[in-house]
């Protein structure tokens, strides 16, 4: 299967290879658990990327979610987009299988040194 763009997380996609052309979108449901998992390969084309929209004022504790699991790896390198109003660091790696797409957050902060 091929897709423009994919927005959410549904949870098992059993259609074999997907082919993701545009988008994957993540909301707030990725820090729910909620995982997207293929059966086949998950293939990324050129110029697509995972955009975060959490869609309100949502604040994810600092860590790390898996999005993405296909059980054959996932072929790409799709850019990161961050979703205007959404604040702290958020970088996106593959696992070292190369079966998971992990988003890591580091939110804003304060740093105090006291002597």
């Amino acid at each position: 299967y091929s897709l423009k763009g994919v927005v959410g997380s549904p949870a098992i996609l059993r259609c074999g290879n997907l082919s993701i052309s545009e988008s994957l979108t993540v909301g707030r449901g990725a820090y729910a658990g909620q995982s997207m998992t293929s059966d086949g390969k998950v293939t990324f084309g050129e110029g697509a990327k995972v955009v975060v929209d959490f869609g309100g004022r949502f604040r994810p504790t600092a860590g790390s979610v898996t999005i993405l699991t296909a059980t054959d790896g996932i072929v790409g390198e799709p850019t990161l987009e961050v979703a205007a109003g959404i604040r702290g660091t958020f970088s996106l790696r593959k696992s070292d299988d190369g079966k998971s797409l992990i988003l890591d957050y580091q939110p804003d902060g304060m740093m105090l040194i006291l002597r």
